[in-house]
């Protein structure tokens, strides 16, 4: 039995350092496709509403770029976070972590850091080991991967609507209808629209995230006494609806 959990380990932490490398690689092409674009686009010299309405299309390629980016960047996260989880799992079942002992934690008591930092200390480390599992810190890679294509999202979107209420006006104008709407207004509008966009997709991200958490709580093995950060799965979790996550 141990010898196919160390084969399952093995492959677990394989294909979770394949799924890092992709996002990274991925990102990197992000980069290169937005700086492409851009300077391009910004290489006419043309005036900025001039901009906004002649690559219409391109605004609207890179505003679906962006949303199919970060829904890749969902998947990648939630597959690498049932890889991670899955070795925590193994780990604790080979003998290789358990959960921090009563001597450890005394240590951690009489240490000189603030009370509210000595539990977020516990909570964080939440085992001993020889497994190198993901340190949990303040700031996230994969946080920081998923709020930059939100700025994208919102600012190629209103870029697009901004071109395609222009063009509009300026079609109308030519088939003989008198649209009255002033530059502010279609910043304003576009802006809007902008915003909603973003919040659905931080609202189909939010949902997807938290019924990943969910599914990897019904996972878990019956006996594992470590929990990531000392997070008690979703039915014991007291305010509902919150969103649980582990790596």
């Amino acid at each position: 039995m141990n010898e196919i959990l160390r084969k399952a380990l093995s492959e677990n932490l394989a294909q979770a350092r394949h799924i890092e490398t992709l996002r990274q690689q991925f990102f990197y092409v992000i980069i290169a496709v937005y700086v492409g674009a851009m300077g391009w686009i910004f290489s006419t010299r043309e005036p900025f509403d001039v901009i906004l309405t002649r690559f219409l299309a391109v605004f609207l390629f890179l505003l679906i770029f962006s949303i199919f980016t970060l829904l890749n960047f969902v998947k990648w996260n939630n597959d690498f976070k049932n890889c991670i989880t899955t070795v925590q799992w193994i780990s604790e079942r080979l003998g290789l972590i358990k959960v921090l002992s009563k001597s450890r934690k005394e240590k951690i008591e009489k240490s000189n850091e603030q009370e509210k930092e000595k539990k977020k200390l516990e909570n964080s480390a939440f085992f001993q080991g020889f497994m190198a599992l993901p340190i949990p810190l303040s700031i996230r890679v994969h946080k920081v991967y998923e709020l930059i294509m939100y700025i994208l999202i919102a600012s190629t979107s209103w870029a697009f609507f901004v071109g395609l209420f222009s063009s509009l006006i300026s079609l109308a104008s030519i088939l003989g209808f008198n649209l009255s709407l002033s530059q502010p207004s279609i910043y304003f509008l576009s802006l809007v629209i902008a915003a909603l966009a973003v919040l659905k997709c931080y609202l189909t991200v939010t949902r997807a995230n938290t019924m990943a958490e969910k599914m990897l709580d019904i996972r878990q093995p019956d006996g594992i006494k470590i929990r990531y950060c000392n997070i008690p799965p979703f039915w014991e979790n007291s305010k509902k609806g919150k969103e649980i996550e582990h790596y």
